[in-house]
Formats: structure tokens, C-alpha cells, sequence
């Protein structure tokens, strides 16, 4: 490589439980290992597919979580060894930090010239060529500025399940095949319906699609300034891994605390860009993401696998069990699902409240 060439990598981020996609996704198998958005791929392996042409050869990760190594491993979708699974779960900060210890690693001297590029495993994404240009400028804006980079998309909705990114609309940079990247302003939590509409017609406003590339050296510089003392434990993380002592690593790595990657360092960090997603997006993040993936009856309705639905209008009926059949009729904006063993039933605009049901659910053993 030449002084100024980096090595660019991509990681597929697929450690996540799932919770809201619950009955369907489960802790051993949460949904980035279903068929949720194609009969012939798992959101991982569409994932994978989509990131390879951006990397070269081996250079290619999946970040999983402990208790789904196995999983991802028996999937046969890249070779063991870029399988990174976190010891333990320290939310999205934790896997972040475990995959550039791991690429300290790996890449030894060399990982000074390493730029990375954290994706998502569960999105559905089109066309795939358009993505790959605007992470190629993502890429492309942290090698030339350092500091962070995030991939914000077009809002088409005054959506309240997303997390917003803020950029400067007076200020953009022009990248091959037209990718504009921005600079970030800040980064706004889920917002309230009349707040989420006051972002749509703002115009600097986007959808927050939880991806995040960075250079090895610009990282651990950020989280220097972000928290000196995360950077600390960070690095002891790396060295430990650098001498082969996992045993040290863990330890290090267990006082890390259970927060995002987003409130460790993406909203303390005052040198991001946004490169602008101007492709179709859906985070496939709860259950009513069924209604956008598959076809729709002329009532509206989104009917799986053995059910029978009638008078029925704007519905979600998916059954995940071949031995039982699903009936139902009078219903209204209602999403049922049917699993082997579960069964859920709520209305379709409170679908982003599953995980808290969920909850109740494990607190009485259920």
C-alpha cells in the first residue's frame, strides 16, 4: 500500500436479540438469522452479500454476541476466524470496541491504515449498488477529515420508531456517483409524531441508520476526547489481545459499561459527517416491518404461512407454525402472530412496545 492507501474493512453487526420481532425472533435465534424480507436468504446472509464487493477477500467480519457464535458459525458464511463474538454483552459499545481490538490484532502494525465500516445485519436495503456507493464516500470522508462518519437516510415518513441525525444543509462535499456527505449537527433520541413531522419538513433532517465507519487511528482518538477513561480500558483491551492473553482481555473488556456506541461516542464526538442515504431503507425493526416486505391483500391485510383472514382490513396474520392453521375475522390494524409455542396479539401501531411486554413476560418465567 502507498503512504496514503487505506485497508478497508466492513463489519456486519449481528449480535442484537431481536426483541421486538418477539415470538419470531428469540434469543437463540433472533431474527438477523431469519427469512424475514426473502424466501432464499437470512437478513445476515443478505447483509454479507451486500457488504462483500466493498472489501477485499478476508476482509469481511461478522461482530456476533457469545451465545450466538455457534449460530452465526454454523451458517458457513465466512470462515470461523472472522467471526468476532464479544465475551460477553456490553450493548453496541462493547461490540464496536471488541472488533477494533480484534483488528489491532490482527492487522498489527498495519491497522494504523485500517478504515472500518460497522453495519447493520437486519436492514433491508435497495438497490444494493447505490448503498455500496454511499458507504464507499463514508469511507472516503473518514480517511480525508479522521473523526467519525454515519450513514443518515432519506426520511420518506414522519416515522417516531427512529433515532434522527441533524446536518448542516449549507455545507456539502460531493463524492463519486454524486454521494453528498455532511457534517453532523447532533443526533436527536425517537421523537413524538408532532416532532417527528417538524423533522420531515425540515429538510436537515434523516433517519439515523445505526452504521458507523471510522479509521483504526481516528476511533480510539475520538474516544479519547469522548472519555478518557474508556479509551484507557479500551486500550488495555487491545494490548491484551495483541499478546495473545485472552484471559486479560475479558477482564479489561468486563469493565466496560452496558451503554450504545451512540451515547459512549457518536453524540460526544464534534467531528462527524453524514453521508446521505439516498436509497430504499427499512430497518425491519418491529413486527409492523412485515406489511412493507410482503405482498398485501386488497384489504390491506399481510397473511403468512396457514391462515385463513376475512372481513378483516389493514392486518398482519403471520404463521410461523405448519401444524396449525390461523383464522381470523373482524379485525382491524391488528397484528397476530403464531409460533409453535407463543402467540401474539396486539395493534399494529403499538408494535415498538413488544420489547416491553417481553419483559413482563420473562419477569413471571413464562
Amino acid at each position: 500500500m502507498t503512504k496514503r492507501e487505506f485497508r478497508r474493512v466492513a463489519v456486519v453487526m449481528a449480535g442484537g436479540s431481536g426483541e421486538r420481532f418477539w415470538p419470531l425472533s428469540r434469543r437463540h435465534r433472533p431474527k438477523q438469522l431469519l427469512r424475514l424480507t426473502s424466501p432464499d436468504e437470512t437478513l445476515l446472509e443478505e447483509s454479507l452479500r451486500r457488504a462483500q464487493p466493498l472489501v477485499r477477500q478476508g476482509d469481511l467480519y461478522v461482530a456476533t454476541a457469545s451465545n450466538l457464535l455457534e449460530a452465526v458459525r454454523a451458517a458457513r458464511l465466512l470462515p470461523d476466524a472472522n467471526v468476532l463474538a464479544e465475551p460477553m454483552r456490553r450493548n453496541t459499545l462493547g461490540g464496536v470496541v471488541w472488533t477494533v481490538a480484534n483488528l489491532c490484532a490482527r492487522y498489527g502494525d498495519q491497522a494504523d491504515k485500517v478504515s472500518v465500516a460497522m453495519l447493520t445485519s437486519d436492514h433491508k436495503i435497495a438497490p444494493e449498488k447505490r448503498f455500496r456507493e454511499v458507504v464507499q464516500a463514508a469511507y472516503s470522508a473518514v480517511e480525508k477529515h479522521g473523526g467519525l462518519a454515519t450513514i443518515g437516510i432519506e426520511p420518506k415518513r414522519p416515522e417516531t420508531g427512529y433515532g434522527y441525525i441533524h446536518y448542516d444543509k449549507q455545507k456539502a462535499e460531493v463524492y463519486p456517483h454524486g454521494v453528498e456527505v455532511r457534517p453532523v449537527l447532533g443526533f436527536k433520541e425517537k421523537p413524538s409524531r408532532d416532532l417527528a413531522e417538524e423533522y420531515l419538513e425540515s429538510g436537515d433532517h434523516a433517519w439515523n441508520s445505526g452504521m458507523l465507519l471510522f479509521t483504526v487511528p481516528s476511533f480510539l482518538h475520538e474516544l479519547e476526547l469522548a472519555d478518557p477513561g474508556l479509551a484507557e480500558t479500551t486500550r488495555r483491551v487491545i494490548e491484551a489481545l495483541r499478546a495473545g492473553d485472552h484471559a486479560a482481555a475479558e477482564h479489561a473488556f468486563a469493565e466496560l459499561p452496558n451503554i450504545s456506541i451512540d451515547y459512549a461516542l457518536l453524540e460526544r464526538s464534534r467531528n462527524v459527517h453524514m453521508a446521505f442515504g439516498d436509497f430504499e431503507w427499512d430497518d425491519v425493526g418491529s413486527l409492523d416491518a412485515l406489511e412493507r416486505n410482503f405482498p398485501l391483500d386488497r384489504y390491506g391485510n399481510m397473511v403468512y404461512g396457514m391462515a385463513v383472514v376475512d372481513e378483516s382490513t389493514g392486518s398482519i396474520v403471520y404463521n410461523d407454525d405448519p401444524e396449525k392453521v390461523v383464522c381470523a375475522f373482524g379485525i382491524h390494524g391488528l397484528v397476530v402472530v403464531a409460533t409453535r409455542d407463543a402467540v401474539l396479539i396486539c395493534p399494529k401501531h403499538e408494535t415498538q412496545r413488544v420489547k416491553e411486554f417481553l419483559t413482563r413476560i420473562h419477569e413471571r418465567h413464562l
